[in-house]
């Protein structure tokens, strides 16, 4: 079957020329995008292949006492710098789409396909950010219904629970706080990037008071709940967040925990439509496609405190 969309084909196109069509076009739908929302772009003049430094300023561990005599100098502290690194590379897809089937469609070819673009743009993106997400080095694994089990890593111990649970959200924002001691996204609230199958966990376990606040000043996209100084995003995107990750016996829904500036996109060249005409066809054969250069990279790709801000919620 030919890439592009033809005249004489159904599943190719002609579906778009029946002269006794519905004025309605009916979509297939992506999963919703909530994962690109949470990150911090910059621009870059790299170019494919080139790698986007940025720098990294870590504490100053000195602990420091009263100053003595006048004469006594006041102690050194010199932080550690540490750079991160961005691979850039190009994304996209493209259609292709006859001339004829253009001139003989009841709808516009070409933005039937752009729309379709944008939503296949958007969906390939966030995903993109999830798997950055997702490898940091800090990994929380639910052990029993009542604990979590925070490691660094390999090998992880097995999940005990088959769920996201109140207490694994206090375990993981415990560690954010006490133990990394990394503020929240916001300034007040750590994000929860959970997959559907470990919200409705919640659901179950929870009063209908437990999801039930005030409405922020703004909402994330996919936003349910506050709870426990977290804000509760939803998605059904299981290319992005598995609903049952894992290999043994219990498998846990995915999800992800996020601080404070977790995750840099380096964008070269923003997302973008082009359209070309094939060589060769006069015009007779186009496509259209999305395009987009940059890269991501977790901002802190360590496990330490006061460093890493990220920490994937899965089974061993």
């Amino acid at each position: 079957m030919p890439s592009r969309m033809v005249l004489f084909q159904p599943a190719s196109g002609g579906y778009l020329t029946f002269p006794t069509l519905s004025d309605e076009l009916r979509r297939a739908t992506y999963p919703l995008y909530e994962f690109r929302q949470f990150v911090r772009p910059e621009s870059s003049e790299s170019r494919v292949g080139e790698i986007h430094y940025f720098n990294r300023i870590g504490r100053v561990t000195t602990i420091v006492g009263a100053i003595g005599e006048q004469e006594q100098l006041i102690p050194l502290g010199i932080p550690t710098i540490s750079r991160g690194q961005v691979v850039i590379k190009d994304y996209g897809a493209y259609h292709e789409f006859t001339e004829r089937l253009e001139r003989f469609a009841e709808w516009d070819v070409q933005q039937v396909l752009i729309d379709t673009l944008r939503l296949n743009m958007a969906h390939n993106l966030d995903v993109l950010v999830a798997q950055t997400m997702k490898s940091t080095p800090n990994k929380a694994i639910p052990t029993s219904a009542t604990a979590t089990t925070i490691a660094t890593a390999p090998p992880y111990p097995q999940a005990g629970a088959s769920g996201l649970k109140s207490e694994h959200i206090k375990d993981v924002i415990d560690y954010f706080r006490l133990t990394l001691q990394v503020p929240p996204y916001d300034g007040s609230h750590y994000i929860c990037i959970a997959h559907g199958a470990g919200i409705r966990v919640l659901y179950d376990q929870i009063t209908d008071a437990w999801l039930k606040y005030t409405s922020p000043e703004y909402f994330f996209r996919s936003e349910v709940a506050q709870w426990y100084g977290t804000r509760i995003i939803q998605t059904n995107n299981s290319d992005a967040l598995s609903s049952a990750a894992g290999t043994g016996t219990t498998r846990t829904p995915e999800a992800i925990f996020l601080a404070f500036d977790p995750v840099i996109e380096v964008v070269s060249i923003p997302e973008e439509i082009r359209l070309e005409t094939v060589a060769n066809t006069f015009g007779r054969v186009k496509r259209v496609a999305w395009f987009f250069s940059g890269g991501w990279a977790l901002t802190w790709d360590t496990p330490n405190p006061g460093e890493c801000r990220v920490i994937h919620f899965t089974s061993g």
